[in-house]
């Protein structure tokens, strides 16, 4: 007889694991919208579906659900970067165009990924806020580590150090994408990331 128990056929852990999908996907929806201090972890449960009760047997409160969406968000960012960057051709704008395309993509595809990434985490906590940070340190680790290795390779000038660049080109990317996301400009998803591919690369190319 197995020691584990089940509830529908589900274990305690598969079903604490879809809970916390199903907040994770409320969170997304309910902080995009009504922003972290407008949402209540009652709201959060109903959209989820569960009890405020079984909230708390996922998550402690709503920081800590918030910082488990942000993560989760910057680390899929990252993610479809860098697996863009692994399939593009060894050329610098072939290379620059597939990362910033499929970043930007991805993060315009819903942009509720946009607004909890970029609008929401301000003024939350310390700790958001370093959550925050790691999720941009992230892809600027990339993106350095790119221009390094394109400076490597003889396709860009070398220079010291390229973490101005990165920090550069990832401001510029993520202010089109805020700006486009809130309806500033008209203009197709094509063109904002020509533009960005344009900043970077006057970023590396230098003066």
């Amino acid at each position: 007889m197995s020691g584990k128990r089940t509830y529908g056929g589900l274990s305690v852990e598969e079903r604490l694991a879809h809970r916390r999908r199903r907040l994770l996907d409320a969170g997304l929806e309910l902080f995009a919208s009504r922003g972290f201090h407008g949402t209540s972890i009652e709201q959060l449960s109903s959209a989820a579906g569960i009890t405020a009760r079984d909230f708390y047997r996922v998550f402690k409160g709503r920081e800590e659900l918030f910082i488990a969406l942000l993560d989760e968000l910057n680390d899929e960012s990252v993610r479809v970067a860098a697996e863009a960057l692994s399939a593009a051709a060894e050329d610098a704008v072939a290379r620059a165009r597939a990362a910033l395309s499929a970043y930007i993509q991805w993060t315009v595809a819903d942009p509720r990924r946009a607004r909890v990434k970029y609008t929401r985490p301000f003024g939350i906590s310390p700790a958001v806020e370093r959550r925050r940070q790691a999720g941009v340190d992230a892809f600027i680790d990339l993106a350095r580590h790119e221009f390094e290795q394109m400076a490597a390779a003889g396709l860009i000038p070398r220079r010291t150090n390229f973490a101005l660049a990165a920090v550069a080109v990832m401001g510029a990317a993520n202010e089109l994408i805020l700006d486009w996301v809130a309806g500033r400009y008209a203009a197709d998803i094509d063109e904002v990331v020509e533009e960005a591919v344009r900043v970077l690369g006057a970023a590396l190319s230098g003066p």
